[in-house]
């Protein structure tokens, strides 16, 4: 603030860092897992000044953007929030999401294809499979539903 400073413009600042402070208290309240059973199938973002629920089955994936992320649904739709990509790793529930790059978390059912190098999602997205990420997507994905050339007995 620049001097003189006029006691409304006192009152908006302190305004604004109030509302960042609960944005971020929210986001990092209480992880997704320890919820409750009823919240299985949803989570809750603070966008702006909006709770905006989506559903795990509606979001294809998400982008790191910094200290925010980007989650993109299937629908086309694209939200901002302001929890940062490892807060998000650790909330969601490992069963549906995984981290494929130190940039992207991806839902496993809309994986469409694996590369070495790239994973397409939902039949639109091409994002980057970092190698480091790549072992643990295939054992935990790929691994148990692949149809192998012999039979096991």
């Amino acid at each position: 603030m620049v001097k003189p400073v006029t006691f409304e413009r006192v009152l908006k600042s302190a305004q604004k860092a109030i509302e960042y402070i609960e944005l971020k208290r929210s986001a990092a309240a209480v992880p997704l897992q320890e919820q409750g059973a009823a919240r299985d199938d949803h989570f809750f973002i603070r966008e702006s000044n909006d709770l905006v629920k989506l559903q795990y089955a509606e979001v294809a994936y998400i982008e790191s953007m910094g200290n925010f992320s980007k989650i993109y649904t299937t629908a086309d739709r694209r939200h901002i929030t302001l929890v940062n990509l490892k807060n998000l790793e650790a909330q969601l529930p490992p069963a549906h999401f995984t981290r494929i790059h130190k940039q992207y978390i991806i839902n496993h059912d809309h994986i469409s294809a694996i590369s070495a190098e790239e994973i397409r999602i939902a039949d639109r997205f091409v994002l980057p499979l970092s190698q480091s990420f790549r072992q643990e997507l295939l054992e935990k994905v790929v691994n148990r539903n692949i149809v192998s050339r012999t039979t096991l007995k």
